[in-house]
């Protein structure tokens, strides 16, 4: 009678636990298959879009009818809008935490910032028609980047706080490993004194 009613609680426990563990396990697991497609498609529709902007320059560089080539030029800008409204949206939600966001840094660091510095995309960026791109200018330069972390200032508000929001923490890092590298060369130095 012990044993039927110890192999039952048993049963019972096993029971309680399987119905708790096996659903959260698959959960997470259903979510991270999720959100790797999703990073699939963002990867996928941001290639296809920088694809059809190569192909819009080229033809808009191709063209030598004045005439034609400005409704080329508008092609082309609408191809640059494309592809940097998937790059906002991409950046949307890794801020979420929608998608990875340390795999997103990875892909996507050096792409964001050659996007920022790229004068061609700068008239894009700030909601200033007079506007125009000094790279060479420090300051013109942290005023740009100002004006892109700044939703009232920039279509494109998220790409600049996503990219910069990786170069604070880098700097950050940086600057953490060169405190703890003046701390190790101190503590040895203090050794060698003490030693003497």
């Amino acid at each position: 009678m012990e044993l039927e009613i110890i192999a039952i609680v048993i049963s019972v426990f096993a029971f309680i636990i399987a119905g708790c563990v096996f659903p959260l396990i698959f959960f997470k697991l259903s979510r991270k298959i999720a959100q790797g497609n999703l990073e699939i498609q963002i990867r996928n529709m941001i290639r296809e879009a920088n694809v059809e902007k190569q192909n819009k320059m080229v033809e808009y560089e191709a063209e030598t009818n004045e005439h034609i080539k400005k409704f080329k030029n508008y092609a082309y800008c609408s191809a640059i809008e494309w592809y940097l409204n998937f790059f906002e949206d991409a950046c949307a939600l890794a801020i979420d935490g929608k998608i990875d966001s340390k795999r997103f840094k990875k892909t996507y660091y050096l792409e964001l910032g050659e996007i920022i510095k790229n004068k061609k995309y700068a008239t894009f960026f700030v909601q200033d028609s007079d506007f125009k791109l000094d790279v060479e200018n420090e300051e013109a330069f942290k005023d740009y980047v100002e004006k892109g972390k700044n939703k009232e200032t920039c279509y494109y508000h998220k790409i600049f706080s996503t990219y910069y929001g990786w170069e604070e923490e880098r700097k950050l890092k940086q600057h953490k490993n060169i405190e703890r590298e003046l701390k190790n060369n101190a503590k040895e130095n203090n050794k060698e004194k003490s030693q003497m």
